[in-house]
């Protein structure tokens, strides 16, 4: 019975030696999460094109995406080192898996997150900041959700956080800004507290407003004038345009301004105003603030010169042509030519 057990024994040693000769080496896909060698990142970020950590010496490591695809591959030193290349940019947030198999095909694996270790982007003010704006406004891109956002106008410090849509609302002036003043606004991350490039901008004296009629002058038979800024100088929102005629009387008018045109405009219908009078315009922003005047006088129209000449009935001989203007006589100056 003992010499059946022995054979029995020696039968099945050999199989195992037979078999385990066969097998194919373990593939990473197929590891499962040990502690004999457990793996340790120390720099996998998207700031770096460099993975690096620590698994069993002497060992072969590949660095998988979500989707399969390998990242990159490298072996560790003898203390268990490790430093790979990656293929392209990591993501934030995106999964990688890192599997670490030694000489014997025993394959440890690691299931991690890439961090974020970027500063974010410098942020661009929408427009310019003049003396007369309510609010700082940045231009349309995804900031990252909770992230701080910076803004110093002159000695006064703003901050808002960017909302659940990545996008931020315009910052309000609380106090108005002085033409000239340094205007800096800054992004910080709240997943690493790295901070942006600063944006650096200065408030402006904003752009003169300008008169527009239907003709070509304000004259005393004017009925209408259009009040005219641009140079993108605002923000977007409402204004109102104010026009103060000649003997004080005050009109008001709601205007939108759109960056993306550039422009502000209202047209006002006015009684003719008397040669000589002045007209003044002024915005008022929405923060209560007052633009410079502009001002304009009211003049006579321009002289008519238009008309015209009827020829008198000639032949090739005759030596003189004579005709009939009719016109303003006092503003043409008509002569005559004669020839042989």
């Amino acid at each position: 019975m003992k010499s059946c057990f022995k054979r029995i024994v020696i039968v099945l040693a050999i199989f195992g030696l037979t078999m385990s000769s066969i097998l194919p080496t373990l593939h990473p896909l197929a590891a499962t999460a040990s502690q004999a060698h457990p793996i340790t990142i120390t720099n996998l970020t998207n700031a770096s094109q460099t993975v690096t950590g620590t698994g069993e010496e002497n060992s072969d490591v590949l660095l998988v995406s979500k989707t399969g695809d390998t990242l990159g591959y490298g072996k560790t030193d003898a203390t268990g080192q490790f430093s790979i290349s990656v293929n392209r940019k990591l993501v934030y947030d995106e999964p990688v898996k890192i599997y670490v198999t030694n000489a014997a095909g025993h394959t440890e694996l690691l299931e991690t997150n890439v961090l974020d270790d970027l500063a974010p982007v410098t942020p661009k003010i929408l427009g310019s900041i003049s003396h007369l704006s309510g609010f700082l406004s940045l231009s349309s891109y995804s900031y990252s959700e909770g992230n701080l956002i910076t803004a110093t106008v002159g000695d006064v410090v703003y901050t808002t956080s960017v909302g659940s849509t990545g996008r931020i609302e315009p910052i309000k002036l609380t106090t108005r800004p002085k033409i000239g003043e340094k205007i800096v606004v800054t992004e910080t991350s709240k997943r690493n507290g790295k901070v942006s490039t600063p944006t650096i901008a200065y408030v402006t004296d904003g752009p003169a407003l300008e008169f527009y009629t239907e003709e070509e002058l304000l004259t005393n038979i004017s009925t209408q004038v259009i009040v005219h800024g641009g140079n993108g100088n605002y923000y977007n929102g409402l204004y109102t345009i104010v026009l103060v005629l000649g003997n004080g009387l005050t009109l008001k008018k709601t205007a939108e301004f759109y960056y993306e045109t550039g422009s502000i405009s209202a047209k006002f219908s006015i009684p003719p105003q008397p040669v000589g009078a002045k007209l003044t315009t002024y915005l008022i922003s929405d923060a209560g603030y007052l633009s410079q005047e502009t001002s304009i006088y009211v003049r006579e129209p321009l002289p008519d010169t238009s008309g015209s000449i009827t020829l008198d009935s000639y032949v090739a001989q005759d030596k003189q042509i004579t005709g009939k203007w009719t016109g303003d006589v006092a503003n043409v100056a008509l002569q005559t030519a004669s020839w042989q």
